[in-house]
């Protein structure tokens, strides 16, 4: 799975191990939480701040997956900057 900072991507990420719906209710759970709109795509540091708080939860499992979007999040951004900074 490509990542993108998006809202399907943490569905996706999450029905791993929780139903989708599940998945659905803490996602908007979380995107409230961070009082962020909901929207398909987020700029990468409101993204980072939904996955903060799926690592606040008891779940261990969505800890995880909120910590390693978190990873994956802050690598995507780096990768963006490093594209701009090219030289051909």
């Amino acid at each position: 799975m490509e990542f993108e900072p998006s809202y399907q991507f943490l569905i996706d990420s999450l029905t791993p191990v929780s139903s989708e719906e599940d998945a659905v209710s803490v996602v908007n759970r979380a995107i409230l939480n961070v009082r962020v709109e909901k929207r398909t795509l987020y700029e990468v540091d409101d993204f980072i701040r939904i996955c903060q708080e799926l690592t606040t939860g008891e779940d261990r499992r969505i800890r995880t997956i909120g910590f390693s979007s978190i990873t994956q999040a802050r690598t995507y951004r780096l990768l963006k900057i490093s594209e701009k900074f090219k030289r051909f």
